[in-house]
């Protein structure tokens, strides 16, 4: 949702990272699975609140349309764009 309210600038650009870098972008796969102290129940709860966030942002948008450029990264294609209704 950063990406619609906010465009390229919520994301790097990929192709300026250094090693070291991507050490936080693996990290992401954590998002994926139950970490040490987090439960099904309370994952759950994060997931609907982020559900209800997402849902007023989307309902709030004047144009789900409205594109902006993807950040420079080797799996996307060069000019590409997303829309709100793409993501």
């Amino acid at each position: 949702m950063n990406f619609i309210l906010k465009g390229p600038s919520a994301m790097p650009d990929f192709t300026a990272l250094a090693k070291s870098d991507w050490a936080h972008w693996a990290r992401r796969a954590d998002n994926f699975r139950l970490l040490p102290g987090e439960t099904l129940a309370g994952v759950l709860a994060e997931y609907a609140e982020v559900a209800r966030r997402t849902d007023a942002l989307v309902a709030a948008l004047p144009d789900l349309d409205a594109a902006w450029p993807l950040p420079s990264a080797p799996w996307f294609e060069p000019n590409a764009q997303w829309s709100a209704r793409g993501c």
